[in-house]
């Protein structure tokens, strides 16, 4: 497994959101998390890349303890994470941000990505390359906090609700993004995502998260036969 948690517990201070949350990535994998709001699913991803603490349970990647290691350990890894809302430098023009991002790789192996493929993944951001972040449409914020998550030229990208008020012809952008990142550059991808449909076009495997635990791990098409775990959920 490329990665896996075991019993994972996380939280804020003295409120626990994870339950013994067990997880498994395979490499070259979509697994998509979904759940109603507060359900636990972005505290997962967070208590994985190292922003918010585990207080039990084990985080592996790539065999390797990383249990409450360092974000930008992390990330020179191989493990990178895409925030939700395209958090970007919206004072900065997007090249800008784009060689923010490389630079902050270092000389590291992982951040010598062919830029040609950057172009032709993010036609548009080339297009608008001295456009200030700040003025893009929330649809090419995303695209600009996404392409800067790949130049850290990840194994496993951690993907936080990127459809998240988007138009529907920008979440068809999306989708097929995740779907070409997977397939063309093998990325693995962990995706926490509320919408439900999407999530479960991409996945190869689905968990259902609830109240901080998991009540539901299997394929798309066993999910759909789960009428009670559907109905339950609003799905």
């Amino acid at each position: 497994m490329l990665l896996k948690t075991e019993a994972l517990c996380a939280g804020y201070g003295s409120k626990q959101v994870l339950h013994d949350i067990a997880v498994e990535v395979a490499q070259r994998e979509i697994v998509a998390f979904i759940g109603h709001n507060g359900a636990g699913k972005s505290t997962l991803l967070k208590a994985i890349f190292g922003v918010v603490p585990v207080s039990a349970g084990m985080v592996w990647f790539k065999g390797a303890d990383i249990t409450n290691r360092a974000p930008y350990r992390n990330l020179r890894d191989g493990l990178a994470y895409c925030l939700q809302g395209g958090q970007v430098f919206s004072e900065l023009a997007v090249e800008d941000n784009l060689r923010l991002a490389r630079e902050t790789m270092g000389k590291s192996a992982a951040a010598r990505w062919d830029g040609g493929v950057l172009l032709e993944l993010f036609p548009v951001l080339y297009e608008k390359r001295r456009t200030l972040a700040g003025v893009l449409s929330g649809g090419e914020r995303q695209l600009l906090a996404f392409a800067m998550t790949l130049l850290s030229r990840p194994q496993l990208c951690l993907l936080d609700e990127p459809s998240a008020g988007l138009a529907p012809i920008m979440v068809e952008r999306i989708g097929e993004l995740i779907r070409r990142i997977n397939q063309d550059l093998g990325v693995t991808v962990l995706l926490v995502e509320q919408n439900v449909s999407l999530a479960i076009r991409l996945a190869h495997r689905v968990y259902v998260q609830a109240n901080g635990r998991v009540v539901f791990e299997g394929t798309p098409d066993q999910l759909k036969g789960k009428e009670a775990v559907r109905a339950l959920r609003g799905f």
